[in-house]
């Protein structure tokens, strides 16, 4: 073998991938050439240094973009061309896409609807505001006054007697007061007494708030000989 062969299969022998044959021709050959032998401690050497070097490991991320990155580009080179096929693709697409945004939300948006309904299920009864005494307002179905159902027979010789009269949620009297200006009567014990007595048989219904009983008050004007109920 002449140098030029020898330089061909330097590597190889170099590595031990030669025939037992080959390698014998090879030494013989750099037993005489200097040139030939001293290309062949470089390859030696350059071989050993290259051992030595730290083994150098790419990033987990880069390895897992390398793969999609290569996956796209098996698919798209499988896919069959054309406008169906590219309208097939974009739908797949999008899908994946909607799956990938709405199913993050879908528990944390329905968590929220739910409390915030809970929420306002709990508040609710107690944002109701009560119409002063005395406002002719129009009962609905979230809130309703107390109403003023009947009296029994009492009797009494004092003049217009005005009472604010308060019930709880059972229509059970709590107290009366009588506004300013209608207080006169209050000094006299005989009328005050016969007020109450008759207080006692006056029967009152409960205003509501969403459906549910709930403390009220009513005026009530007592005359001799009817009732004004303003509730």
């Amino acid at each position: 073998m002449d140098c030029y062969e020898i330089r061909r299969v330097l590597a190889a022998y170099c590595e031990g991938l030669l025939t037992p044959e080959q390698s014998r021709e090879v030494d013989r050959h750099l037993a005489g050439c200097r040139g030939c032998a001293f290309r062949s401690r470089q390859y030696t050497q350059l071989r050993s240094a290259l051992r030595q070097l730290p083994v150098l490991r790419p990033p987990a991320q880069l390895l897992i973009s390398l793969r999609i990155l290569a996956s796209k580009e098996r698919v798209r080179h499988l896919a069959p061309a054309g406008v169906p096929a590219w309208l097939a693709s974009w739908m797949t697409r999008t899908r994946l896409w909607a799956d990938a945004i709405m199913k993050p939300l879908a528990l944390p948006a329905a968590g929220g609807l739910a409390s915030a309904l809970v929420l306002f299920a709990l508040l609710a009864p107690g944002l109701a505001v009560q119409a002063p005494s005395g406002a002719a307002d129009v009962p609905i179905t979230l809130f309703t006054n107390a109403t003023f159902l009947g009296m029994g027979p009492f009797g009494y010789t004092a003049d217009d007697i005005v009472l604010d009269v308060t019930v709880d949620s059972r229509g059970s009297l709590i107290d009366y007061s009588s506004p300013a200006g209608h207080r006169a009567w209050l000094n006299d014990p005989v009328v005050r007494r016969s007020v109450e007595n008759a207080l006692l048989f006056a029967v009152i219904s409960p205003g509501t708030a969403f459906g549910q009983p709930v403390a009220g008050k009513v005026r009530i004007t007592l005359r001799r000989s009817s009732i004004d109920v303003r509730g």
